[in-house]
């Protein structure tokens, strides 16, 4: 099936000195760019090469048809960006233009010059723009470790889930061997087995050596998780190491933050002058808590039992640095009871004994990751489970919800085997 599409003219002659907009439809290997004047009449347009020479024909192109104010780009942090930042280089004004939606192709038909139309009329309407990064600083140093360190994490945790299966269908003497082991202490434990030679055709053997070739590579991504997470500590203290003392705040999150803001924070408003209070801000707007009719009261969901989720209409960058967040404060709170758990520290007598029971033991890990979510966000170092009493409005709200959880990690270690305990019930019933 294929769609009938009409070319703007290609030539429209305009006085000297008249102003004009334009439209650049990116791809990977070439650019197609349309000019129109003030009232959105095609001027030119024409397609050029993706790469450096190409861009300076384009602004070539442009200077050469007049006086154009505004130039709208498709997608400046993909296929647009080595243009975008040679347009603004030389000292053209760049607007970010969305792609069009697939109703609008639909009804308008699909071609390149088309598009590029599309982009200078969507530049003259001012509708779905936005300023572009400049991606030409270092935040944008940011954003290339944040990617690879996406991938690292996505790697550890395919890597994670293999030895798990693998332990599932695994000879029974294997499986008895690592039963007691989860997290970092079985993948610790699993790299420092050997299991024999490679010409062995033993299942068991062979299973061995695969789950600790499985734990090699997990500890290999770790370590370049670690490193990974250097660099952006050091980029974050040169750029902006206010971000660091907000709460629920590390490394990691103060750069997606960054990189959502980009090397040109004023693309977020004309308030912009301090990025850490600006985005401070914003976190704080995202996961407030709207109020209700009076006549019911959802529970906010929480991060760690803790931290209050975002909700509501967020904008697609700060929608993906919150939910990184989210992962991250979550994976911290995980590693943190885990080390503990690992190492015996004293604080972990008040949890009790984690049950044998599967969906019980489950329903304890996470009551007792709460526990350690909460000092590790307020910095307990003492024997009791939750430390001294809280002194600050937020450490009380939170010291409460660690409370009832210590409450409920306690009675189910403490509950006979086979039942429930209705810690559900008890929970909602102290409830904040």
């Amino acid at each position: 099936m294929t769609s009938m599409t009409l070319d703007p003219p290609l030539t429209n002659p305009l006085p000297p000195g008249s102003e004009l907009v334009a439209g650049v439809d990116t791809h990977k290997n070439t650019h197609h760019v349309a000019i129109l004047d003030l009232v959105g009449r095609p001027v030119a347009d024409r397609e050029f090469r993706a790469d450096g020479r190409g861009y300076a024909q384009i602004v070539a192109f442009l200077h050469a048809h007049g006086d154009v104010v505004r130039i709208g780009v498709e997608g400046t942090g993909s296929y647009g960006a080595g243009l975008a930042r040679a347009l603004t280089t030389a000292g053209l004004t760049v607007i970010e233009v969305a792609r069009q939606d697939r109703q609008a192709r639909r009804r308008r038909g699909k071609s390149d010059p088309l598009d590029a139309h599309q982009a200078a009329v969507a530049v003259l309407a001012g509708t779905d723009t936005a300023i572009p990064k400049s991606g030409d600083g270092a935040v944008e140093s940011m954003r290339i470790p944040l990617a690879e360190r996406r991938s690292a994490a996505k790697a550890r945790a395919q890597v994670m889930n293999q030895i798990h299966a693998l332990l599932i269908t695994a000879p029974e003497l294997v499986r008895q061997a690592f039963r007691a082991l989860s997290g970092q202490r079985l993948v610790n434990t699993l790299a420092k087995t050997r299991p024999g030679t490679i010409t062995s055709a033993d299942p068991a053997v062979v299973a061995r050596q695969t789950l600790r070739r499985f734990a090699v590579r997990h500890l290999t991504m770790q370590a370049e998780i670690d490193l990974i997470e250097q660099q952006l500590e050091m980029l974050v203290r040169q750029v902006n190491p206010t971000l660091l003392s907000l709460s629920g705040v590390g490394p990691v999150t103060a750069a997606t933050l960054l990189v959502a803001a980009g090397d040109n924070p004023e693309r977020l408003g004309s308030d912009a002058d301090d990025i850490a209070a600006v985005l401070h801000y914003r976190v704080e707007r995202a996961t407030a808590r709207p109020a209700g009719s009076g006549r019911t009261r959802k529970p906010a969901r929480l991060i760690a039992g803790l931290i209050p989720s975002a909700h509501g209409v967020i904008d697609v960058e700060m929608r993906a640095a919150l939910d990184e967040r989210e992962e991250l404060i979550e994976a911290r709170a995980d590693a943190v009871l885990e080390a503990a758990l690992t190492e015996s520290t004293p604080w972990t007598n008040a949890l009790g004994v984690a049950p044998t029971d599967r969906r019980r033991a489950a329903t304890w890990r996470k009551a007792a990751r709460v526990v350690a979510a909460y000092r590790d966000r307020h910095r307990v170092t003492d024997e009791a489970a939750l430390g001294a009493p809280p002194e600050s409005a937020a450490q009380k709200i939170d010291a409460a919800r660690a409370r009832a959880a210590l409450r409920q990690a306690t009675d189910i270690a403490t509950a006979p085997s086979g039942t429930r305990p209705q810690v559900r019930a008890e929970l909602q019933s102290r409830r904040l």
